[in-house]
């Protein structure tokens, strides 16, 4: 069952992930407004689009993570530096 799952979770993620890449690429060309074809409406919603599918990849890679730690393909190693 484990295996069924890791298995599942690649399949997934680089099914979402090589869309989702494409669409926050393109969405951060078209935010840019370089020809000025777009009015503050679209930029506004184009701004959405790719924030959205930046928090989408971060859920994406975060739930890999968590199957490759499950695997034991991922080591965590407790750091006794601080982040503030």
């Amino acid at each position: 069952a484990n295996k069924t799952k890791d298995d599942f979770f690649l399949y997934i993620s680089h099914e979402l992930k090589t869309p989702l890449n494409s669409i926050t690429v393109i969405s951060s060309i078209m935010v840019k407004n370089k020809d000025n074809k777009l009015d503050e409406s679209q930029i506004k919603n184009m701004k959405i689009i790719k924030k959205c599918s930046e928090d989408l990849l971060i859920l994406i890679n975060d739930i890999l993570d968590i199957s490759k730690i499950e695997a034991g393909f991922l080591q965590i190693f407790k750091s006794k530096k601080s982040f503030k």
